[in-house]
């Protein structure tokens, strides 16, 4: 992950970064006297930048419908609050489509960047499952709700509501959008920009547990609380203090995918027959690198007879220049099962289109985040005014053919994601992931 800085560059997590600070722009003295909050220069800097670096900002949204919708933004801005301003800044960014330009609404996972919008996170956790929207985990005064599905938030379905949200997210990947706009409804100033809810003091929600129908109201933590948005799922939000006290899990036992690692990969023989080789990021961990690894379980899988399972459903990216060292030490000969989800992004669409071409591996689990060839490399700007890191891609990953125009790769053996199967802790798509190769 690539963040451009024309005046400095760092490192953090072992990933080259640089940040893009304009110039020519109010610097933050002048934005310190501003007493009224306004995006209007913070927008056109951003747009300028998007469309100098951006290998094609108007592949998902013809020109003239963006900049009519940027004028629209621009004339509305001295009648928009803070937060309807944020919210829409969100949309029009949306709109570039793809799955490294966006918003974000929660701190990002980086030391030294500015907090982001500091919105009010609600005290419970949302998921989003195939089939609805669950709360997963809770603090002290709400874990009675964990384990309910939620049928509406503030005056809206929560189909509704889900469908307003998304529309701040990147509207060409959307099985990355679907991921992520659980934790965008879980900010109080978010339902009430988007007018799903009427009252930033507490949101409203409908519930459903145990077949029993309820209303809640929420009150938001303070903004000095924030979700991990990135790499968690249901844990508890942290604050100056740490952990909230007291979270509680909707799930009854955490599954071998979903383990805290703090290592970019980590390997296990599981099942006897089966190799486990689960990658949570596409970089170099200090003990080892990716490509040893990657060797030293082709190599055991050839001298042991041995299947072999790569999990990429948590990879969300990283460098995807270590593919090819990596996928020179696989055999074709070797069985081969790939476990993919909608958190399977960037670098790690890259590493799936790899696996397609050159293996004859069979992929499990839901359809990827991204597109085969996609728009990628996560660059990060921020905002002259307002102090809002916003993210951007810059370059054309072509993975796969040309010709391939597949939103995302779709699996082999489709695997719904339930909430059922979460609480109960069962992991059905390793679970056939495992039937498949020993049936082989």
């Amino acid at each position: 992950m690539t963040i451009r800085h024309k005046k400095y560059k760092s490192r953090i997590s072992g990933v080259a970064l640089s940040v893009a600070i304009a110039t020519g722009v109010p610097n933050s003295a002048a934005s310190a006297d501003r007493t009224v909050f306004e995006m209007r220069d913070d927008w056109r800097t951003f747009f300028e930048i998007l469309q100098e670096e951006h290998d094609n900002p108007f592949f998902a949204t013809p020109r003239a419908v963006f900049l009519a919708e940027q004028e629209q933004f621009l004339e509305a801005i001295p009648d928009m609050s803070r937060e309807e301003q944020i919210a829409e800044f969100a949309r029009l960014m949306a709109l570039t489509g793809d799955g490294h330009t966006f918003l974000p609404m929660h701190p990002l996972p980086f030391d030294g960047f500015p907090e982001g919008p500091a919105f009010h996170p609600l005290p419970v956790r949302f998921e989003l499952f195939d089939d609805g929207l669950f709360i997963v985990g809770a603090g002290p005064d709400h874990e009675h709700l964990i384990g309910a599905e939620v049928v509406r938030i503030g005056h809206l379905a929560t189909d509704a509501a889900l469908g307003r949200v998304m529309t701040l997210l990147p509207q060409d990947a959307v099985n990355f959008s679907r991921d992520f706009a659980p934790e965008w409804l879980m900010l109080s100033e978010v339902l009430s920009a988007l007018d799903i809810t009427q009252d930033a003091e507490a949101a409203e929600i409908a519930v459903i547990k145990n077949n029993k129908a309820a209303k809640v109201s929420l009150e938001p933590l303070s903004p000095a609380y924030h979700y991990d948005w990135v790499k968690g799922m249901d844990n508890a939000p942290t604050g100056p203090d740490g952990p909230l006290a007291g979270w509680k899990f909707g799930a009854r036992h955490t599954p071998l995918w979903r383990e805290d690692v703090s290592q970019p990969f980590r390997s296990a023989s599981i099942d006897g027959d089966v190799l486990y080789f689960q990658i949570n990021e596409l970089r170099d961990s200090p003990m080892r690198t990716i490509r040893d690894e990657t060797l030293a379980i082709a190599e055991k899988a050839k001298e042991d007879n041995l299947a072999i399972i790569i999990d990429l459903r948590r990879c969300i990216g990283g460098d995807g220049s270590l593919i090819p060292a990596m996928m020179a030490t696989l055999d074709k000969a070797i069985p081969i099962a790939v476990l993919i989800s909608r958190r399977t992004h960037s670098a790690g669409v890259m590493l799936v289109s790899a696996l397609e071409q050159q293996t004859d591996a069979v992929f499990i689990g839901q359809a990827t985040a991204d597109r085969p060839n996609h728009y990628g490399e996560t660059n990060i700007f921020i905002l002259p005014d307002s102090k809002l890191p916003v993210v951007y891609a810059s370059e054309y990953y072509e993975t796969s053919t040309p010709d391939d125009h597949r939103p995302f790769r779709t699996p082999d053996i489709s695997i719904p994601y339930i909430f059922n199967d979460y609480e109960r802790g069962i992991d059905r798509t390793l679970n056939t992931a495992i039937d498949y190769l020993n049936r082989k």
